[in-house]
């Protein structure tokens, strides 16, 4: 194996176990969204009931959104290696969509990352500050949850935005079939939703684009 073989390989390995993290990430988004929120943490209705101070106050430091909010902090890093592999696997043959992969899959980590640390630090932070001015307690969960969404918004779309640059240069190289490159736009479209209304399509989306570009990489190492 060559020099240039083994460091595509190294690439598409780390980018394989990063796609396997998120995938592992947006299960437990899937179950905690579809389950155990409505059955146990009062969101039965996803339009309004996560603007309600009660379920936030309920929901705040949870098991379930602690689990989202670790799984938000190691997609964080996971996209690192799925940036810099897009941006090597395309350079050569589109080199733009090979650069702005990079800078989207690089947005979209930061967007995670951040995000982790709102859910989980900012969790415990609330709850202190809430506690130490008890007549601000509403205002701090809100403006905490604002933020949490504000963050959780710029990532989704930052991935959305990866998701069709890998789709496109895909299909420009031949490496993609239509059906999976379509995967990647529809994943892309359902971000594009979610930033204008809060409609979550993207989570089954973004759990089976993961899911399967992990098995992919892991038939191609």
């Amino acid at each position: 194996m060559s020099a240039a073989d083994k460091l595509a390989n190294d690439f598409s390995r780390a980018a394989m176990i990063g796609s396997a993290v998120i995938a592992a990430a947006f299960l437990v988004h899937n179950i905690n969204g579809a389950y155990i929120e409505p059955q146990f943490l009062g969101f039965e209705d996803p339009t309004s009931d996560y603007a309600k101070i009660e379920n936030l106050r309920r929901a705040t430091g949870s098991v379930p959104w602690t689990a989202s909010g670790i799984g938000h902090f190691l997609s964080g890093f996971a996209c690192v290696p799925l940036a810099l592999w897009a941006f090597h696997a395309f350079r050569a043959t589109t080199p733009v969509a090979g650069s702005f992969a990079l800078a989207a899959g690089l947005f979209a980590g930061a967007g995670f990352l951040i995000g982790g640390i709102t859910d989980l630090l900012g969790s415990s932070s609330a709850a202190l500050f809430a506690d130490a001015n008890p007549a601000y307690a509403d205002e701090v969960y809100l403006s905490r949850s604002l933020l949490r969404v504000v963050l959780n918004g710029f990532a989704i779309v930052s991935f959305g935005w990866f998701a069709a640059l890998v789709s496109w240069a895909g299909r420009q190289t031949g490496a993609l079939s239509v059906w999976q490159a379509g995967l990647g736009y529809l994943a892309a479209a359902s971000a594009a939703i979610f930033a204008l209304v809060y409609a979550p399509v993207y989570l089954p989306l973004y759990l089976l684009w993961n899911a399967w570009l992990a098995w992919r990489l892991r038939r191609a190492t």
